[in-house]
């Protein structure tokens, strides 16, 4: 019994891992972890004089952001090393904010990654009235969002080391020019919400915005089910993949089931959810 419940539940926390890093290349964090392990070894059995503790450097370039972007608005949490900013004439809330590794080390290396998100209380009760999508979806107040790196066409992992105090401000500057570059357009984008409408519709999807059932949701929330129906054929149509969700419709009237999890697959199941009328 004990090591069945152990397999059990070690296939569990395997899950939530690969889930928790999807959009991060498998390759790249063995490499990463492995060069950090290293990195930790090194420093735990060097005899050098270590003059930096890796949590004060990272809080304190924590500060260092935040007091930039405080000047237009955002209000620091030091605790959570999260920004937010709530408009009056907006429902959003806007939120940046920031993480680092367990393998820091110091005079070595300290992580710094960032986020944004996009929230709204409004939606998330909107959700609890209108259920689409799979019953078992939480309606919660998170719309959109993300690491920053990904809010690009390319997508990419972005990170900085801000160990050495010789590099440490480029690397600040660094951080807060990539915030600005990836991170306040995405934010911006949900202050027009016509023009952020008409951008999803020719686009098919939209960075942050991760699930078919997500994007169907926010798309009805914000416009109309006819803005879903404009959005899904244009995601098929740039990924050529019509096939792919036409093979999962006959699947879905047939077993009345769709045979997978993927993007399309749920497409499949809310067309006939919504009776959505997708064309090519």
């Amino acid at each position: 019994y004990g090591n069945e419940y152990l397999f059990v539940r070690l296939g569990k926390l395997y899950k939530k891992f690969c889930i928790a890093m999807a959009e991060f290349g498998f390759e790249d964090l063995i490499k990463d972890i492995a060069a950090n392990k290293k990195s930790m070894a090194q420093t735990r059995f060097s005899k050098i004089e270590r003059i930096e503790n890796p949590k004060d450097v990272y809080t304190e370039v924590c500060q260092t952001i935040a007091d930039y972007y405080g000047e237009y608005g955002f209000k620091y949490a030091k605790s959570k090393q999260t920004l937010t900013l709530k408009r009056k004439n907006s429902e959003f809330t806007y939120k940046i904010s920031f993480s680092s590794s367990r393998y820091n080390a110091a005079d070595r290396y300290v992580e710094v990654t960032a986020f944004a998100n996009v929230l709204s209380k409004k939606y998330k009760q909107w959700q609890t009235e209108n259920k689409i999508g799979s019953t078992n979806y939480i309606p919660k107040d998170f719309v959109a969002g993300g690491q920053i790196g990904n809010m690009q066409e390319k997508s990419k992992w972005l990170k900085w080391n801000v160990a050495n105090p010789e590099t440490r401000v480029a690397e600040v500057e660094d951080i807060i020019r990539s915030i600005n570059q990836y991170a306040v357009p995405f934010l911006e984008s949900f202050e027009n919400i016509p023009k952020f409408i008409s951008y999803i519709e020719k686009q098919g999807n939209y960075f942050g915005i991760l699930t078919s059932q997500s994007l169907a949701s926010f798309l009805m929330y914000v416009a109309s089910k006819e803005s879903v129906e404009k959005t899904f054929p244009t995601f098929f149509t740039i990924r050529q993949s019509w096939d792919t969700y036409e093979s999962a419709m006959n699947q879905l009237k047939k077993t009345g089931k769709v045979p997978d999890g993927t993007y399309w697959s749920q497409i499949a199941f809310l067309t006939k959810q919504l009776g959505l009328k997708l064309e090519k």
